[in-house]
């Protein structure tokens, strides 16, 4: 269902998981849309920081950590910011702020861009007029051969409105699925299931499981870093669990710090990587962005609406993100004993391009609240 311009606006969505193709009237097999590899989330929240109690959707890498408060990031709105600017500037210069608020400054300097997402995964334009809602849909087909599901986007806007607009999708599935647990983990109170690595002779395909993770880093229990191989050749998927940095910003910074100076290494006989399953579909309205006017030689006006949605899977076969970002402008004038790398505790997810230095996609887990419980119970 669309959404009309005064009720959505800045999107950031993840996605996993793949659905059967059905058959075109050619006969010709369909790919599934990017929703119908998402499948059905177990968790829903349609405004985040009135929903959920523990965590929060934030707009820019340089959100403050909080003690026991989970952080979800995706690089979308920033690039539609971006975007926002780009266009009332005609990309000379910084646009005019007024009425900044807290957050505008934040995006202003904020890290996150086109470059480190890679070309064929995203669309992120800004325009005036209702035309450039088509020609969004036109790009959304192009580059997604008709897979693209958006649901930010409005049908139209009105002749004198600017609309700012990111849409990213991402599939990282593994080469071989990874084992799933018999029995759960325990974070505090809460019993999770858990997929990752461990030694089981019963498992066919053990030794191939085992050769998709990379030790970036291991000092303790609670201190380490992995990569897990994908298809995607170019992506990287890095689960880490570390202390927590002042912001969600340094917190990356040092997680991706943690294998500088050090060689990578296989996990071996008795270590084990045990990761939680993450299936939701959260969503956010920006507030503090309603009402701030930016404007350049190109025009501008006040921001009406600023949304973000995020659909994220990760499971044993892959994580996978989809991303939307939409923002509206009013009127335009080392060990040798084993390692136990289990994620029991607060840990970051990263998704990045090789060789990047900024991903596209962080969360800091702190709380079990967007984790998934007791599959099938």
């Amino acid at each position: 269902m669309e959404m009309s311009m005064t009720s959505f606006l800045a999107a950031c969505v993840t996605v996993a998981g793949l659905a059967m193709a059905w058959s075109c009237a050619d006969g010709r097999a369909k790919p599934p849309s990017h929703d119908e590899q998402l499948g059905k989330p177990d968790l829903v929240a349609s405004g985040v920081r009135k929903e959920l109690k523990q965590t929060s959707i934030v707009a820019h890498l340089h959100a403050p950590m909080q003690e026991g408060r989970t952080l979800i990031w995706c690089s979308t709105m920033q690039v539609a910011w971006n975007e926002l600017c780009g266009f009332v500037t005609g990309g000379n210069g910084a646009p005019t702020i007024s009425n900044p608020g807290a957050l505008a400054p934040e995006l202003l300097k904020g890290r996150g861009s086109r470059g480190e997402i890679g070309e064929g995964s995203f669309v992120a334009t800004a325009g005036v007029g209702p035309g450039t809602i088509d020609r969004i849909r036109r790009e959304l087909d192009e580059t997604f051969k008709g897979q693209a599901s958006p649901k930010l986007l409005p049908a139209t806007i009105g002749p004198d409105e600017i609309i700012a607009y990111a849409y990213l999708f991402k599939n990282l599935e593994f080469p071989v699925r990874f084992m799933t647990s018999r029995w759960p983990s325990e974070w505090g109170a809460t019993k999770l299931d858990m997929w990752g690595w461990w030694k089981d002779s019963q498992v066919e395909n053990e030794d191939a499981i085992r050769l998709q993770v990379k030790v970036l880093a291991y000092d303790a229990p609670d201190r380490w870093s992995v990569e897990l191989t994908t298809k995607a050749g170019d992506e990287r998927l890095v689960i880490s669990r570390l202390a927590p940095g002042a912001t969600l910003a340094a917190t990356v910074d040092a997680a991706n710090d943690l294998a500088k100076g050090r060689e990578s290494s296989t996990i071996k006989g008795g270590d084990m990587l045990r990761v939680p399953y993450l299936n939701f579909d959260l969503t956010e309205s920006f507030e503090e962005l309603k009402g701030v006017g930016v404007s350049g030689p190109r025009g501008g006006g006040s921001i009406s609406e600023a949304i973000q949605n995020i659909r994220f899977r990760l499971d044993e076969k892959g994580a996978i993100l989809k991303s939307e970002a939409v923002i509206g402008v009013t009127s335009v004038p080392m060990f040798d004993e084993p390692k136990r790398m289990i994620c029991d505790g607060p840990f970051l997810i990263q998704m990045m391009r090789s060789g990047a230095s900024t991903p596209y996609f962080a969360a800091w887990v702190a709380n079990p609240e967007v984790l998934t419980r007791k599959r099938g119970g």
